[in-house]
């Protein structure tokens, strides 16, 4: 029996520009814009901190309908979706399946409190860019980021 307890991101697991270690170093490929896609406001809040913080631009929307709506409409200008899994209406995977059908180069991260692998096999060979698991510290976003958004990595890769 596994038993997976998961506590909600606060304020507090952001950093202080201070503390950030090299996260805004010379490999970083700052620039560009996130579409972050979650339905719970705090976790919008932070991940748009976190993202700001490493120089990103930020959409916000609540849940997946929004961010195919949001995505239709600015899609030319958005970089990454970073898009949550479990969300109301729409969830991530729909959403997913959504995006790509907007922008086969849509670039996704998936963000879940579940693990990569019980995620990805939900949508293994549809072009996901990337997984980050829930709750994530700014170094692991950062990391992730700077690996979808390698310039010699192709969109919907």
């Amino acid at each position: 029996t596994t038993i997976k307890v998961l506590f909600p991101v606060t304020e507090d697991a952001i950093p202080r520009s201070d503390s950030l270690n090299g996260c805004q170093g010379t490999d970083w490929l700052a620039g560009g814009v996130v579409l972050l896609v979650d339905d719970e406001e705090t976790v919008r809040s932070v991940g748009r901190q976190m993202l700001e913080l490493l120089g990103l631009q930020v959409i916000v929307a609540e849940n997946g309908r929004q961010a195919v709506a949001v995505y239709d409409e600015r899609g030319e200008e958005i970089d990454l979706v970073l898009l949550d899994l479990s969300m109301p209406h729409m969830d991530g995977i729909q959403a997913f399946r959504e995006l790509r059908r907007l922008d086969r180069t849509v670039r996704v991260v998936m963000s879940s409190g579940y693990n990569e692998q019980e995620v990805t096999r939900q949508v293994v060979g549809k072009g996901l860019a990337g997984f980050i698991q829930k709750p994530y510290q700014i170094e692991t976003l950062r990391d992730v980021l700077t690996e979808v958004l390698a310039p010699d990595r192709e969109p919907g890769e």
